[in-house]
C-alpha cells in the first residue's frame, strides 16, 4: 500500500467516525448545512462526498503528516522487540540512544515475567560510577559492540 493509499484509507475511516459522532449528536444528511435542522451534506459515505471535500481531507492529512506519524508509531511499538533475559548479561555494553558516545555496563536486572523472560528493569553502571535504572519498554538503551 502506498502512502497516498494509506492517506485515502485514513480519510475514509476518519470520515466514517465523524459521521457516527454527528449522527449520535442528532445530525442527519441534508441537501445543505442547516444548523437549526441539524442537517449536513457531508453525512454520506466517503465515496459519495464531493471531490472537493475528499481532496481537502487528503490535503490536510498529507500536510499534517498523519500517515507518516502512524507508521512511525507502529515502528516504535513493533520495530525492535524489548530485550529479554536471554538478550542481556552482566557487563554487556550499552549506551543511550540519544547519547551513543557514553558507554555503560549492565549491572543487573529484574524480571517482569519469568516464563517469557521479559525484563522489568535494567540497571546500568555508567563511567562516573553511578547506577541508573531503565525500563526496557522505553527503548532508551542500545547495545554497543565489544
Amino acid at each position: 500500500m502506498s502512502l497516498s493509499e494509506l492517506n485515502e484509507s485514513i480519510a475514509c475511516a476518519a470520515h466514517r467516525e465523524w459521521c457516527s459522532r454527528m449522527t449520535k449528536a442528532g445530525w442527519g444528511p441534508g441537501e445543505r448545512l442547516d444548523l437549526d435542522k441539524k442537517t449536513h451534506p457531508a453525512l454520506q459515505p466517503y465515496e459519495e462526498l464531493a471531490l472537493y471535500w475528499r481532496h481537502q481531507l487528503l490535503m490536510y492529512l498529507e500536510s499534517e503528516l498523519h500517515a507518516e506519524q502512524l507508521v512511525d508509531a507502529v515502528e516504535i511499538v513493533l520495530g525492535e522487540p524489548e530485550w529479554t533475559v536471554a538478550d542481556v548479561h552482566v557487563g554487556m555494553r550499552v549506551a543511550f540512544v540519544s547519547e551513543p558516545g557514553t558507554v555503560g555496563l549492565i549491572a543487573s536486572w529484574d524480571l517482569a515475567d519469568a516464563e517469557s523472560g521479559a525484563l522489568q528493569t535494567i540497571r546500568v553502571r555508567w563511567p562516573d560510577g553511578g547506577v541508573e535504572e531503565y525500563c526496557p519498554a522505553e527503548h532508551a538503551l542500545v547495545r554497543v559492540p565489544d
